[in-house]
């Protein structure tokens, strides 16, 4: 199957590719990559609810795969990756337990 120059595309042409897939596919296939490239390389041309309704997708994972394709790529933070620090063990102490004899500026009970 050859795939026209993006500029030619057109919804028909598209979905045609998405019907071969469709044909062709094993249960549970993924959509690939390059039918969602083309599918939204038509969102300039076409409508959304145009395109959606004529490749048989789902209008939020259509703008999720353009956000994901538009947008800058997440830092750690943003995908939750936490850097691990690790803490000294006397600090650790020092923080947690008040009543310690090694935390400055707490009071001693006497005992």
């Amino acid at each position: 199957m050859t795939v026209p120059n993006r500029s030619a595309l057109t919804l028909e042409a598209v979905a045609e590719h998405f019907a071969q897939w469709r044909d062709n596919k094993t249960t549970g296939a993924r959509i690939p990559e390059r039918l969602w490239r083309e599918a939204i390389a038509l969102v300039n041309t076409y409508r959304i609810s145009q395109i959606t309704r004529t490749l048989r997708l789902s209008g939020s994972d259509l703008n999720k795969r353009r956000r994901q394709l538009t947008s800058p790529p997440p830092t750690d933070a943003q995908e939750g990756r936490h850097t691990f620090v690790e803490l000294d063990a006397p600090l650790r102490i020092r923080i947690g337990n008040p009543s310690h004899p090694e935390r400055p500026g707490w009071p001693r009970e006497e005992g």
